[in-house]
């Protein structure tokens, strides 16, 4: 048996507290075309299949990394790039890059620039806000609030300066790179470095819809659309404080005042399926244009239940599926404050949850049909 796992129904998964333990670059995943997830776990890696159990495990060998400190943990996603080169954003600050099947071959980088810690705590920003995998060259944002390029082999190619963190975003269609920078600008550069347009945002909440255009919120408020030159396309709601924004199945979801939002691409308003009571948390994309929602009951009828001589409720939320029209698909009602929502083919998802559950596990996968594994 994996060491720090428990067996269940005879399914075996890791332990959230031995993901959370951060004595090894644990907690990396990425998903496979069946559901089920790539972990690397210790200096080994793994699946684990769409039903929960364990896969085959094999020694990794030796990576061109140091571990990470005990105190923090390396739950970021691992990315694939071109001709099997992979890629991590750590939180003790080290960007690592490898090839699958000969780990020895890349670079790792830390000193103080790389990578940036959580700096948006309590959103579930992809591990590419951090770094990307180009063909020809890795992008990642740093601590002293730049955009450094490298080749493959390690060597530094160019530096990009702004004047706070920004959201890393690129443009495939146009091969141009995106930053939406807490300095009140987006910038919009090739691949050689260069700045080709900077527009006024109002901070690094931004994402890209079909045919690369992009949506921002404007530095008064409200969300900006501009096309991949620039040019403002539409605005939306003036008057709305943004606190986060993304694009998923060719629509725009934002979230203002502590509930949900839906535009089309031409910024025409759609209506939510979406319970008052609860307060929204986070926004993730889904792989076939749905969109996963999490929210939590208002601090307020908590309150109220409670000076009524009421159970409160618990300190779980919910998770919403809704498709591209803002219609309800599944709901999950017992999520974990600290889950990670990282979504699955068939408009599934897996939650990953580094609370020490004393009977339950790690890993959760649901959707339609609902289930829930390892629970």
């Amino acid at each position: 048996m994996l060491s720090g796992c428990k067996r269940t129904d005879n399914a075996l998964v890791p332990d959230a507290s031995v993901l959370a333990s951060g004595d090894y670059p644990g907690g990396h995943f990425a998903l496979q075309a069946d559901n089920s997830l790539r972990m690397l776990l210790e200096f080994n890696t793994g699946e684990v299949a769409a039903d929960g159990s364990l896969g085959s495990w094999d020694y990794y060998g030796s990576r061109p990394l140091m571990r990470p400190d005990q105190d923090l943990r390396a739950d970021h996603e691992l990315l694939a790039g071109p001709e099997d080169w992979l890629a991590t954003c750590r939180r003790d600050g080290r960007l690592e890059v490898w090839r699958d099947g000969n780990p020895e071959e890349g670079f790792w980088k830390i000193e103080e620039l790389y990578t940036p810690l959580p700096l948006w705590p309590g959103s579930q920003y992809p591990v590419a806000d951090s770094c990307r995998l180009l063909e020809e060259q890795v992008l990642v944002t740093a601590r002293d609030q730049s955009l450094v390029s490298f080749n493959y082999s390690g060597d530094k190619q160019w530096q990009f300066l702004m004047g706070a963190p920004a959201r890393l975003l690129f443009d495939d269609q146009h091969q141009r790179i995106l930053l939406a920078s807490m300095d009140g600008n987006l910038y919009c550069l090739n691949l050689q470095g260069e700045l080709l347009w900077q527009q006024p945002s109002g901070g690094h909440q931004a994402d890209l819809l079909p045919d690369g255009m992009i949506v921002h919120p404007g530095l008064e408020g409200g969300i900006h659309c501009r096309d991949a030159d620039g040019k403002l396309l539409w605005e939306y709601g003036a008057e709305l404080k943004i606190d986060e924004l993304r694009c998923s199945g060719g629509r725009v979801w934002f979230a203002a005042e502590g509930r949900p939002g839906c535009l089309d691409a031409d910024g025409t308003a759609l209506e939510l399926d979406w319970p008052e009571e609860l307060v929204l948390r986070d926004i993730v994309s889904g792989l076939s244009g749905e969109v996963f929602l999490s929210g939590f009951p208002h601090p307020d009828s908590i309150q109220a239940q409670t000076a009524a001589g009421a159970q409160p409720m618990p300190a779980t939320g919910w998770l919403l599926c809704l498709d591209e029209q803002g219609r309800r698909l599944w709901a999950y009602d017992v999520l974990l404050p600290d889950a990670a929502i990282i979504p699955a083919h068939e408009r599934q998802c897996w939650l990953m949850s580094f609370q020490g559950i004393g009977t339950g596990y790690s890993l959760l996968r649901i959707g339609l049909p609902l289930s829930s594994m390892g629970a």
